[in-house]
């Protein structure tokens, strides 16, 4: 019940924002949507996008917002056409803050299951959200595109950020 209240507060809060104005919706294709693509949607919502590719040579798109830098990553792609985007987020050197314990991840994981929390063995903390695009709309991604810094702006005091 708390998720889905806390859900329901999110989504009012980004329906009465006026940054969360949709841009025309379009179908997005079964193969999926293309890096340029999220880039000029991330661009509408002033997220300061930079369309390059990571060090394996795959699509990646650098932005910022709510104060934090982000990376969007593309899966399951074909061509230039990808299926599923994932947004993430990471700080170093977070085992060193006590305020960040197991519990505390578990409790954020168990409360927020848009934006999944964990620390890697290079004691990076990272929050991710994946977002299956592919057979929906632009008005869909944009969605996630909204629902993201909202989420952030939720994760970073949450975690004592």
């Amino acid at each position: 019940m708390k998720r889905v209240l806390i859900f329901a507060v999110a989504l009012a809060a980004l329906r009465a924002s006026p940054a969360s104005a949709l841009v025309n919706s379009a179908p997005v294709p079964a193969e999926g949507i293309t890096p340029a693509e999220v880039a000029q949607l991330l661009a509408q919502h002033e997220m300061s996008p930079k369309l390059s590719q990571s060090s394996d040579g795959q699509p990646i798109i650098n932005g910022r917002v709510a104060g934090v830098g982000f990376d969007v990553r593309f899966d399951a792609c074909n061509g230039d056409h990808c299926r599923d985007v994932k947004f993430q987020a990471g700080w170093s050197n977070a085992k060193g803050d006590a305020k960040l314990t197991p519990e505390r991840l578990n409790d954020w994981n168990r409360t927020y299951p848009f934006l999944r929390a964990y620390v890697s063995a290079d004691n990076t903390l990272w929050a991710e959200m994946d977002a299956r695009i592919a057979r929906g709309s632009t008005a869909n991604v944009e969605e996630y595109i909204v629902l993201w810094p909202t989420l952030l702006r939720q994760f970073k005091p949450f975690m004592g950020l």
